[in-house]
């Protein structure tokens, strides 16, 4: 089996069926959302869902392996904390994010990566494109990265219930947002030749969650391009934090022995 290290990636991508492009229903019947509207409405969500915990069931599977796990999530300001565990109860890994590191740990090759804030060489290893963690978390939440929307959205194009974008890294994407909620549904991005895809899903009253009156879809879903795979998070339960969590969540030391790699943005 892979290293626990592709489990990272599920935590906020998942679905039990394969990804389809939404039907776009007929455009007259489409109240049009402006850029504005949008970018509001994403700072708004993203606001709301900075101080949350929460626990997840994910699923990974490739042509060769799959796995399955829990994980739990905390996610306060700038720190962040998601460590996942086996069906047996024992944590295959963790990562602990503050104000200036970043630190990964896996269980299986007893190995920990280690840099600032930021850093995106342990995931572009295993995803295929940079995107640092708090990136990562942002689109479990159904939230576009920073990156993506400031100063960088250069097109802002309403095709039958779908707006188009481009960034200035020649990434070019294409998102569809519900015109009522002004929720992602679905985000299809093609970088260096090479197609993913992000669909949010169960959003119906008995499944979705709700977070400060910002719904929140129950499961995500990534595809990868080749042979990456495709990595699932349906999440058990989500609640906002109230008051800074105990800070021993934040404090996690290196079992002695553990190989050190240094990380680079």
């Amino acid at each position: 089996m892979k290293s626990i290290g592709w489990i990272l990636l599920t935590l906020g991508l998942s679905a039990c069926a394969s990804l389809k492009t939404p039907t776009n229903p007929p455009i007259q019947n489409i109240p049009f959302v402006s850029l504005q509207e949008f970018l509001t409405e994403q700072n708004e969500r993203m606001k709301n869902l900075e101080r949350v915990r929460g626990k997840a069931l994910i699923r990974f599977t490739d042509s060769k392996n799959s796995l399955f796990g829990e994980s739990r999530l905390i996610r306060f300001l700038e720190r962040s904390l998601l460590d996942v565990k086996d069906p047996m109860g024992r944590t295959r890994l963790w990562i602990l994010a503050n104000e200036k590191n970043l630190t990964i740990y896996e269980e299986d090759s007893q190995t920990a990566w280690r840099g600032p804030q930021g850093s995106a060489s342990y995931f572009r290893t295993y995803f295929g494109m940079d995107l640092p963690w708090e990136e990562l978390q942002e689109l479990w939440l159904g939230i576009l990265p920073k990156s993506w929307k400031k100063k960088n959205l250069l097109t802002w194009e309403f095709k039958a219930g779908v707006y188009e974008g481009a960034l200035k890294d020649k990434t070019s994407f294409r998102f569809w947002v519900d015109p009522e909620s002004r929720q992602i549904k679905l985000i299809s991005w093609i970088h260096q030749e090479r197609e993913y895809q992000i669909a949010y899903q169960d959003w119906d009253a008995c499944s979705a969650l709700e977070i400060q009156k910002k719904l929140l879809a129950h499961r995500v879903v990534m595809n990868l391009p080749g042979e990456l795979g495709k990595f699932e998070l349906e999440w058990e339960n989500l609640s906002t934090i109230e008051e800074s969590p105990n800070e021993l969540n934040f404090q996690k030391g290196l079992p002695k022995g553990t190989r050190l790699i240094p990380l680079t943005k």
